[in-house]
């Protein structure tokens, strides 16, 4: 289970609350919500923790994915910043529109530099295309022409760049089995952490109470099988599935609690197909 700085990441949540783009910049840190925290002095980590970046080689043919995460870079002069990063896949006319093969896996790469003041730059290769080949894996995709006043500046990128596709890849598949928790400001992007039913549950333990309420509501959880109770008999069966709170404030922040895939997955055909006879009737 990761331990949280807290205190750190009290100031980084109120950096992301805070932060104003450059003028070449026409959208929001919102685009980053939900990023994985890859800084070390953010988070401790188990060896069985996995958010790091990850040169993974050949994985599966990728799925759709949508990742964001954050890692530590370096800005103009060599000032120290964070890097912002969103993977996130791309289709069809997409594709074509922005010169790529429609035929192949596609994500389009964001990134953008944030420093300590608040400040944030988007770089000016943010945005561009990666294509997944099945021999070679994930490749920066240029464009003839477009880019090549800059190729020289894109070689030298190519290898990070193809780096945080491999980790966006890597994640995508880790959520099959991995819960995460997202941490922040209201109104504001917050962070995303990995973590399971049992160690939310520890994290989280003195959460906020509701207004008015008097006790903390079930954070959300596995109900094993059973029978419902009828007047002191079993009565309609009531298989597997998730339940309780995934949305909650902790400490003035907001919190929420999301599953793994494939929990989620499960939840949701027990519930499909709860029996609703009971013993003994057809």
């Amino acid at each position: 289970m990761t331990v949280l700085n807290t205190a750190r990441l009290d100031r980084f949540l109120d950096l992301l609350a805070s932060a104003r783009p450059s003028k070449e910049c026409s959208y929001t840190l919102d685009v980053f919500h939900g990023a994985e925290p890859m800084l070390p002095d953010l988070f401790f980590m188990n060896a069985s923790d996995r958010p790091q970046l990850l040169d993974t080689g050949h994985y599966n043919r990728p799925k759709p994915m949508d990742i964001s995460f954050a890692v530590p870079s370096t800005g103009k002069n060599e000032e120290e910043w964070t890097a912002l990063v969103r993977v996130r896949s791309i289709r069809g006319r997409q594709i074509a529109r922005l010169g790529g093969d429609p035929k192949k896996p596609t994500v389009v790469h964001h990134m953008v530099l944030l420093n300590e003041n608040g400040r944030w730059d988007p770089l000016p290769y943010a945005g561009d295309l990666l294509q997944w080949d099945e021999k070679t894996g994930w490749r920066l995709a240029l464009r003839p022409g477009r880019f090549r006043a800059r190729e020289m500046e894109f070689r030298d990128m190519e290898e990070r760049i193809v780096r945080h596709a491999d980790t966006a890849h890597a994640r995508t598949e880790q959520r099959e089995t991995d819960w995460r928790v997202v941490i922040a400001e209201e109104g504001s992007p917050g962070l995303s952490f990995v973590t399971d039913p049992a160690g939310c549950l520890s994290a989280f333990r003195l959460r906020d109470k509701p207004p008015g309420a008097k006790r903390r509501a079930s954070l959300l959880h596995w109900v094993s099988q059973h029978h419902r109770q009828q007047g002191g008999k079993d009565g309609a069966e009531v298989r597997a599935h998730l339940r309780g709170a995934q949305k909650f404030s902790w400490n003035g922040l907001v919190v929420e609690l999301f599953p793994s895939l494939r929990d989620a997955d499960e939840s949701e055909a027990s519930q499909r197909s709860i029996a609703v006879t009971e013993p003994g009737t057809t």
